[in-house]
Order: structure tokens, then sequence, then C-alpha cells
């Protein structure tokens, strides 16, 4: 394979992998929120997000640009929107999962009194 061939390899697929990385170690320092609706209203530059939050996404582009510099802000915002949402997915299935519980907890207190009220009459 000669130099020129070498040079032309293209490793985008390690830089992705690289980026969701940092991402997530990003994300992990829980200085940058993990909110869809904010990151949603900082893409589309929506006056409804703050200063203060606007700042913090900047500031998490920026990083992961300067470790990267062949990333765009597209692809960084693509991978900080995908791990988001992941992670509130998980958020609102645990929630999920525990209301479940609880209503089932419930249900079986209520019947289980109610089976003890049958046994007290009857008994």
């Amino acid at each position: 394979m000669s130099v020129y061939s070498l040079l032309n390899v293209n490793f985008t697929e390690d830089v992705s992998e690289l980026r969701k990385v940092l991402v997530k170690k990003i994300l992990d320092e829980k200085d940058v929120p993990e909110s869809y609706e904010l990151l949603s209203f900082f893409s589309a530059g929506s006056t409804h997000i703050s200063k203060h939050f606007e700042g913090v996404f900047i500031q998490a582009i920026y990083r992961i640009k300067s470790a990267l510099p062949t990333s765009t802000t597209q692809e960084i915002l693509g991978d900080l929107m995908s791990e988001i949402v992941e992670r509130e997915s998980q958020w609102a299935d645990g929630w999920e999962k525990y209301f479940v519980k609880q209503k089932a907890k419930l249900k079986y207190e209520k019947a289980s009194k109610a089976f003890s009220g049958y046994l007290t009459q009857t008994g």
C-alpha cells in the first residue's frame, strides 16, 4: 500500500465512537442538563432557553470540538441528543416500574384487607 493511500484511510467511525465516549463522560459530570427539551430549544435557536443553559451547551460543544476537531456541531448535537434521550427513557422506565409496583402493592393491600374482613364476617 502506498503512503498516499495510507494517508487517505477514513477513520470517521473511530472519531464517532470517541465522540460518543466523550459525550457520555461530559454528561456523567452532571454539568450539562440531561433535558431533551432544553437541548432541542438550544439547537432550534429558541429564545425560550436561558443564557446559562446556552453557555453550558456551548461549553460542552467546544470541549468536544477541541478534543475532536473533525467533529461537526450537528454530529455533536446528534450524539448529545441520542445520549440524553436514552438516559431520559431509562429514567422514565424506572419511574413507570416504580408506579406499577406501587399500584400493585396498593391493590394487594386492599384485597388483603377485604379478604380479612370477609373472613371475620364469615368466621
